[in-house]
C-alpha cells in the first residue's frame, strides 16, 4: 500500500502542473476531490490563490474582485472540513455522552 504522504505528494505535483496548464474547471474538480480525500489539504487554497495571481483578472460582475478561485476554494476548503468533523464524530456525539 502506498504511503498517504507519497499520495499528498504527487496529489500537489498534479494539482501544480493542472494550473499551469490544464482548464480551470480540470483543476477545481481535482482540487475539490483532494480537499475530500486528504485531511487539511490546504495546498488546494494556496494553488488557487496562485491560479488567480497568474491568470486572473478583474471580474467587471464581481465589482473588481480579482481572487475568484481563491475564494472559492477556502470556501470548499471549510465546508469540507465542518463536515468531515461532522462525519467523523457523528451528528448527535454531546448527546451521547454519559458524564
Amino acid at each position: 500500500m502506498i504511503n498517504v504522504n507519497y499520495q499528498r505528494i504527487t496529489a500537489v505535483l498534479i494539482l501544480c502542473l493542472l494550473v499551469l496548464y490544464a482548464p480551470f474547471w480540470l483543476m477545481a474538480v481535482f482540487a475539490i476531490m483532494c480537499m475530500v480525500y486528504f485531511n487539511n489539504f490546504i495546498e488546494a487554497v494556496l494553488l488557487g490563490l496562485v491560479s488567480d495571481l497568474i491568470y486572473g483578472i478583474p471580474e467587471t460582475r464581481f465589482y473588481g474582485f480579482q481572487l475568484i478561485s481563491f475564494t472559492i476554494f477556502l470556501v470548499v476548503f471549510v465546508i469540507s472540513m465542518i463536515f468531515k468533523k461532522k462525519i467523523l464524530m457523528g451528528g448527535n456525539y454531546k448527546k451521547l455522552r454519559h458524564d
